[in-house]
């Protein structure tokens, strides 16, 4: 349906929606000279190109009235991000058997679910923090 800077929309009817919207950040150029003098800490976030949010309003246009569930997978640091999970157990260099499986068990996204009433558009909007990816899939509830 629509792509373009921190967003792809599809739809698979008339009736269900997917979106995947990111804020991809970069890390900057002082991460590669920082690397040629000295260690770099296990927390790269402070070489991101910036640390800045990023506002998304997603709007679905002339759809069928009704009512839509949404749901909204969200993975970021505190949800999902292994490379958190990993700082948070002081970046250890091998870890155990029993630690990559609870670093498996605790990586899942987020779920958040809501119901929107539709007269001819859908409106969503979202706020992402750096490095987030956020999946959307709004499909109509047939009562």
């Amino acid at each position: 349906m629509a792509k373009g800077d921190g967003y792809i929309i599809t739809a698979k009817s008339e009736h269900e929606f997917t979106a995947i919207l990111f804020n991809y950040k970069y890390i900057g150029s002082r991460l590669s000279l920082a690397k040629q003098f000295w260690d770099i800490p296990d927390d790269i976030s402070a070489y991101l190109e910036d640390q800045k949010n990023c506002f998304v309003s997603l709007e679905i246009r002339k759809i069928t009235a009704g009512r839509y569930k949404l749901w909204q997978h969200i993975l970021d640091s505190r949800h999902g991000s292994v490379y958190d999970a990993w700082l948070g157990l002081s970046a250890i260099d091998n870890p155990r058997p029993n630690e990559t499986a609870w670093l498996e068990q605790t990586c899942v996204p987020d779920l958040k679910i809501a119901f929107l009433e539709a007269i001819e558009n859908i409106r969503i909007d979202c706020e992402l923090e750096p490095n987030e990816v956020r999946l959307l899939e709004i499909n109509r509830v047939l009562e």
